[in-house]
C-alpha cells in the first residue's frame, strides 16, 4: 500500500491526501485521524509525554512536525497490534 493509500485508508478524506504527504507540519486533527484516537485522546497523551512528539507554536497552537511523526511510528511499530491494544494500519512513507 502506498502512503497515499494509507492516508486514504485512515478515514481522512481524499481531498487532504496530497496536503498531508507534502506537509512539513500536520494539525492535531490529522493526526488523531491517522491514529484513529480521539483528539481528546492526543491531548491526553500530550499532557503525560506519552504520544507523538509536538511543537507549541505561539499562541498555544499545537502542530506536529511529518518527520518527528514519522519517526514516531517507525520507533513503535512493534507495538502495534498487541493483545489489549487497538490495531492500527498506517504504511511509513
Amino acid at each position: 500500500m502506498t502512503g497515499a493509500a494509507a492516508i486514504a485508508d485512515s478515514m481522512i478524506p481524499n481531498s487532504e491526501v496530497a496536503h498531508l504527504l507534502t506537509a512539513e507540519f500536520l494539525t492535531p486533527k490529522e493526526i488523531s485521524g491517522l491514529l484513529k484516537v480521539s483528539r481528546k485522546t492526543l491531548a491526553d497523551w500530550r499532557l503525560k509525554r506519552t504520544g507523538p512528539p509536538f511543537f507549541l507554536k505561539p499562541r498555544g497552537v499545537v502542530v506536529y512536525g511529518v518527520e518527528s511523526f514519522r519517526r514516531y511510528l517507525r520507533d513503535r511499530q512493534h507495538c502495534l497490534g498487541k493483545l489489549g491494544e487497538r490495531k492500527v494500519r498506517i504504511q511509513i512513507v
